[in-house]
């Protein structure tokens, strides 16, 4: 099966080419505090910036159609997708069915993401995998980071994600980012990513 984060929301997205400063201070100067979003269904919260907004369920329900697409796709239980003011951002939340029986499996397949995703790029894309994974000791958890980087239409796109096991759960908070650095995307997803709480039940390993 296989995982999937939205290539780019292009219309929202692709307007910007302006970059900004990184880090926890200057995010929350620009973007404003990271205010706590409550999904009561699947039993999490996570901090998002109040400058960041988020997607309607139509449009959500369109993602995640997208998703279930071919036989290999996972089955995708929720989705919340949040764009930054700027629309150098976007924040995505997936709730769905597990990639692979653990998450130890998961870690040990990271190495193989690109050929994973690769048939869903063009050559002109340039698609890269950034890094083999990386291990995060989050508060709620050990989560597995990958990221990826691309050329769409000119631009500059990092995505990075992390990746947690929980039950019968896999759940997944990722970042697009245009025209930013790796290093830029990735201290904003992790300063994202430390509020989370997960309260479904014991980290499924």
């Amino acid at each position: 099966m296989k995982k999937k984060i939205a290539l780019l929301l292009a219309a929202l997205l692709l307007v910007t080419g302006t970059a900004f400063a990184a880090g926890s201070f200057q995010n929350r100067l620009k973007y404003g505090p990271l205010q706590t979003y409550d999904n009561m269904v699947f039993d999490y919260s996570i901090g998002v910036y109040s400058g960041f907004y988020m997607l309607s369920d139509e449009y959500t329900a369109e993602m995640m159609a997208g998703y279930g697409e071919g036989e290999d796709a996972d089955e995708i239980y929720d989705l919340r997708v949040w764009i930054s003011s700027d629309y150098a951002y976007q924040l995505e939340v997936q709730v769905k069915e597990k990639t692979y029986a653990s998450f130890e499996e998961e870690i040990a397949r990271a190495p193989e993401y690109y050929d994973i995703i690769k048939d869903g790029y063009a050559e002109e894309n340039q698609l890269k995998q950034l890094h083999e994974g990386i291990v995060r000791d989050l508060p709620t958890g050990r989560m597995l980071e990958m990221a990826t980087s691309y050329v769409l239409d000119g631009a500059s796109i990092i995505s990075v994600y992390y990746d947690y096991y929980a039950d019968d759960c896999e759940y997944i908070v990722a970042l697009l980012a245009v025209n930013k650095s790796y290093e830029e995307a990735q201290a904003l997803l992790d300063e994202v990513a430390q509020t989370m709480i997960i309260s479904h039940g014991e980290q499924y390993v």
